[in-house]
Order: structure tokens, then sequence, then C-alpha cells
């Protein structure tokens, strides 16, 4: 028997026994019910949520590991496979969701499946939009104690910014940020400076059927992206009792039809908001409809939230003159 064959060998039976070696332990730190330190009880003892030994970000292979992939996974990327093994860990991530309707600890074993997954390709936007959402909505839901649910918010929040980080030029990373802060925390101006982003830019983009601009290259559907920043302004004039952003709302409603003529939404919100601009009984009615969005949700009132956010008088000039000589 030649030497080189020998090596071979010798190489396959060290690759089975650290297989074997590491294998148990791999399921160890991957099975939850070994996670007994990180349920989260209240005083009285009663369970509140589940907090995974994991830290978002942590290192390569412990991500692998946790996330289900284990051993095979690591040896299979030696071979150069990890975004095949990224496509395993996302259709993991799959079926673990669907099967938490019996065992709610699969959801908390979906977000390892997840960091694992952008960990192995962080070109995958999908998987960061998912795993963001997953982080933000689904757990923020399922834990009863507020920290858990500050927490995972962060987590959420953290992950966006982690994608953008990881794939400047696309669009979905920076939308679901300022999506993020649009549903889940009521921050319209954080919304505001990722939407701006997008639309400055970006290429804006009607969808064509099958395509989805949010995951083309430097590309923005002004039906979603539009939409949304002419929402936002709206808001913002709504927060500060200001025309100027009613204004600027208007003004983006037009650019979404410039670009798309049939936008009949576009249409509509633009000739209603041209129908109460300057109207102070529309905005006093506004006022209170946001305020009661705001206590339903149990965020800061408007009023709280305008005064921790009031723009500077800089920024007041940039966005068409003083506030006080624009409220109404």
């Amino acid at each position: 028997m030649r030497m080189r064959d020998r090596s071979a060998i010798v190489l396959i039976i060290l690759a089975v026994v650290l297989f074997a070696v590491i294998w148990p332990i791999n399921n160890e730190i991957s099975n939850p019910d070994t996670w007994h330190s990180h349920v989260v009880k209240d005083q009285y003892g009663k369970f509140k949520g589940w907090r995974p030994p994991r830290n978002e970000g942590e290192t390569f292979f412990n991500s692998v590991f946790r996330g289900g992939g284990g051993t095979p996974a690591i040896l299979a990327m030696f071979g150069g496979q990890r975004y095949m093994i990224a496509n395993i860990m996302w259709n993991y991530s799959d079926i673990l969701f669907h099967q938490s309707g019996d065992d709610k600890r699969k959801l908390f074993q979906m977000a390892d499946a997840l960091e694992a997954t952008v960990t192995l390709n962080p070109a995958f936007t999908e998987a960061w939009s998912v795993y963001g959402w997953h982080l933000a909505w689904n757990l923020t839901s399922e834990v009863t104690d507020f920290v858990l649910k500050a927490q995972y918010l962060q987590d959420g929040e953290n992950v966006y910014l982690r994608a953008i980080t990881a794939n400047p030029n696309k669009p979905r990373p920076y939308f679901d940020l300022a999506w993020l802060y649009l549903q889940r925390e009521f921050d319209y101006n954080r919304s505001k400076v990722y939407l701006e982003y997008m639309v400055n830019n970006f290429t804006p983009q009607t969808a064509k059927k099958g395509t989805d601009p949010l995951e083309e290259d430097r590309h923005w559907d002004p039906k979603v992206v539009g939409h949304r920043l002419a929402y936002v302004y709206k808001k913002l004039g709504i927060a500060y009792k200001d025309w100027d952003y009613i204004q600027r709302s208007m003004d983006m409603y037009q650019k979404c039809i410039d670009v798309e003529p049939t936008d009949t939404t576009a249409q509509a919100n633009l000739n209603m908001l041209k129908k109460h601009f300057h109207d102070t009984a529309w905005m006093t009615e506004e006022i209170r409809k946001e305020d009661l969005l705001r206590k339903n949700f149990g965020v800061m009132s408007l009023e709280e939230y305008a005064k921790d956010n009031a723009p500077s008088p800089l920024a007041a000039e940039e966005f068409g003159g003083k506030q006080e000589e624009n409220a109404h």
C-alpha cells in the first residue's frame, strides 16, 4: 500500500473518530431540554419565557452548532459547501416553525437556526428579513416578561443593522429596519431615515410580474417604499402639527404617481391630503386617532413622542421654514 493511500485512510479514521466524539456534545448543546438555566421565571416560579444560550453575532462555529447543523455541517464546509449548508439550515428553521404548534421551544430553536443561516451566507437577504421579523414579532409576542420583550425587540433591530452592514447595496434590509421602527415602535423619525436613504440612493422601479424590487440591487418599489415614506411624513406632520410635513407627504405621493401613473392608491391619498391641507379640524381628528392607536399598542403618547423627538431649528428650516410659522 502506498504512503498516500495510508495517509488517506488515517485521515478518514481521524474524521470518523472526531465525528463520534463531538456528535453527542453537539446534540447536548443543540437540545433545548438542556437549556434549563435559561428558562426565565418570575418571583413565584412561574414560567415567563426562554432565553436560548446564544449571543447575537456569536462565533462562526457556535452559530452553526447551535443552529442544529453541528459536526456534519462544519465538516461539509471544509469541502466548500457553506452555501449548501446555509440552505439546509434555512429549511430546518422552517421545519422548526411548523413544529412549534406542538412544542413552543421550537420557536426559540428557530432563532439559532436562522443565526447559523446568515452566518454561513451573509448575502441571504430573505433569511436576514425573516430572522429579524421572528425576533421582533414572534418571540416578542411569545414571552410575557417585559424585559424579555424589550430584549427580543432589540435583537431584531440588531439583526437588521447587521444585515445592512453585510448588504449595503440591497434595499430589503433598509426597508425591514424602517418597517420595524414604523410598526413595532411607532418611531416615525427613525423610520424616515432609512426610507429616505432608499429613495435618495436607490433607483425607483415598478414591480413587474414575478419580481420583487426589494430583492434587486439598488431598486425600490414606489408602491412599497414610496407609500410608506409618504405615510411617515403624514404621521410626522400630525405629531408636530406641521403642515410642511404634510406637503412632503403629498410630494412623495406625486413622485410615486410620476413613476407609476396607474398608482390609484397614491392618487387617492394625494387627493385626500390636498382636500384637508391646512384643515385644523382634520388635524385635530388625526391627532386623536393617533393617540388612541398609540395607547392601544402601549407606546408613548403622541405628545411625549413629539416632545422627545422635536426637530432641531436647523432641521425645521430644512423642512420648509420655522415651525411656529407653519403650525395651525
